[in-house]
């Protein structure tokens, strides 16, 4: 096996030796433009790359910018609909407002009465649903206890015996909590 040559002359630069070049079996002319050619066509695909990462980057600007659009339209046609199911009820409310003096109490009673229907009508129109309560066991998730009742039979302890305020639930969530008295068994 022949020697290589040191390629650096006395003050330490780097020099061609042919002969060096030809012990390793490389003509040096053939390798440069070999290299020359590879790095062309690395730099063309680095660019490429650089286009690429550029087109998805501007993408998602254009995805988020879209979505944070659609979300606020949505958010819009929610309270759109939100007051257009109340405006009913609304109107009712005024009526019952313009009763003339010395009108049958129960006549009012009976409008205030059918606007509440109205209103509970709206809010499931919403797919706003009521929270059951009176009669059944208490449940934290669906309930605020505001008090106890003291009961005597045994199978009321833990029953909701009053409700002072409805509770609401919306798309299985629980919205607003019933405020209720739960039984309390002494024994």
């Amino acid at each position: 096996m022949e020697e290589i040559k040191d390629l650096h002359d006395e003050e330490g630069r780097e020099v061609q030796d042919e002969a060096a070049c030809e012990v390793v079996g490389e003509d040096p002319s053939t390798d440069i433009t070999d290299l020359e050619s590879r790095i062309e066509e690395l730099e063309e695909e680095r660019d490429r790359f650089k286009e690429l990462a550029a087109r998805a980057q501007a993408d998602l600007i254009n995805y988020r910018t879209r979505m944070e659009r659609e979300m606020s339209r949505t958010k819009e046609l929610a309270c759109e609909r939100s007051a257009l199911e109340m405006f009913p009820v609304l109107d009712n409310l005024d009526r019952v407002l313009q009763v003339k003096d010395g009108s049958d109490l129960d006549t009012v009673v009976e409008g205030i009465r059918m606007v509440r229907k109205q209103f509970l009508s709206a809010l499931e129109a919403l797919g706003v649903e009521t929270v059951e309560s009176v009669g059944k066991s208490f449940s934290p998730q669906y309930h605020e206890a505001i008090g106890m009742v003291e009961v005597e039979d045994e199978e009321q302890d833990g029953i909701v015996i009053d409700e002072f305020q409805t509770g609401y639930v919306l798309a299985g969530k629980v919205i607003r909590p019933a405020k209720v008295r739960v039984g309390s068994y002494k024994g």
